[in-house]
């Protein structure tokens, strides 16, 4: 007889194990078929994810200073403002395929605060079509005007660094606005 019960014992704890491992199987399954539906509950597709819309910018006027604080406490405060805009730009060798040189000046200050960086990474400009063109390397032979806003810089306290950044442009395409995208909400000078 007790040789029946350790039978029977064994076959209860043999069917508790089985009911948890169905149970937790199901639970998995059950997982993995939310992770793979899309918003609109159907399975998902193997394309790619939908890119976030950027943030919408700040709008200011051509010349009018965005006043800024990058960090925390003792945060770095002051200026960035597009001073001026040009296309096409005389002076320069022409541009390639049918392309014509626009630039901006740009003047940025640090007002108070740790030392920032500067790069012009930062800056694009935005077409009347709503396209936004970053920089390319541009050609050695081209002799950008001067000041040139600087590729990389350190910027301290109390300083400021003025300078212009020009972009290729087909000559049927209207800029619409000088684009800044940093480490914060994206600003847009308008131009007239």
């Amino acid at each position: 007889m007790q040789r029946s019960s350790v039978i029977n014992c064994c076959i209860a704890a043999l069917a508790v194990v089985l009911t948890l491992t169905v149970a937790v199987i199901g639970v998995l399954v059950t997982l993995l078929v939310l992770a793979v539906r899309s918003e609109d509950g159907n399975l998902a597709e193997e394309d790619e994810p939908t890119p976030k819309p950027d943030p919408k910018p700040m709008v200011l006027p051509l010349g009018k200073p965005w006043n800024r604080a990058i960090g925390g406490e003792g945060a770095t405060e002051g200026t960035t403002t597009v001073l001026s805009f040009e296309q096409p730009v005389r002076g320069l060798k022409a541009a390639e395929d049918g392309a014509q040189w626009a630039q901006f000046e740009v003047e940025v200050c640090n007002k108070y605060g740790p030392t920032m960086s500067l790069s012009r990474d930062h800056w694009a400009i935005r077409l009347a079509n709503g396209d936004v063109v970053h920089q390319l390397e541009l050609p050695d032979d081209i002799n950008p005007p001067k000041p040139e806003f600087p590729a990389e810089a350190s910027l301290t306290a109390g300083h400021c660094v003025r300078g212009k950044i020009v972009y290729a442009v087909l000559a049927n395409q209207r800029v619409a606005g000088i684009w800044h995208q940093g480490s914060s909400q994206p600003v847009m000078w308008t131009l007239p």
